[in-house]
């Protein structure tokens, strides 16, 4: 069974409705989740690790090979 990842401020998980982004830590949120953390939050930390950030810095776009298992043909139309 696959893992399902998800956004640590929404608690929704990722799909191809919302973009996903990532920070230099490594830790990955919905784009706009992420946007609204920076402007809300008291300092420029990530919302996982607490380690300090910059909007800069952020991969506001990034793509998942979702749904595929082992064994598992590939379609190139999903």
């Amino acid at each position: 069974m696959p893992i399902r990842a998800y956004c640590i401020i929404c608690s929704d998980f990722f799909d191809h409705s919302k973009d996903v982004s990532a920070i230099h830590c490594g830790h990955t949120f919905h784009y706009e989740c992420l946007l609204q953390w920076f402007q809300t939050a008291p300092s420029k930390t990530c919302p996982q690790c607490r380690k300090q950030v910059s909007t800069k810095h952020i991969i506001n776009r990034l793509f998942f090979d979702v749904g595929i298992e082992e064994g598992t043909p590939l379609d190139a139309e999903s």
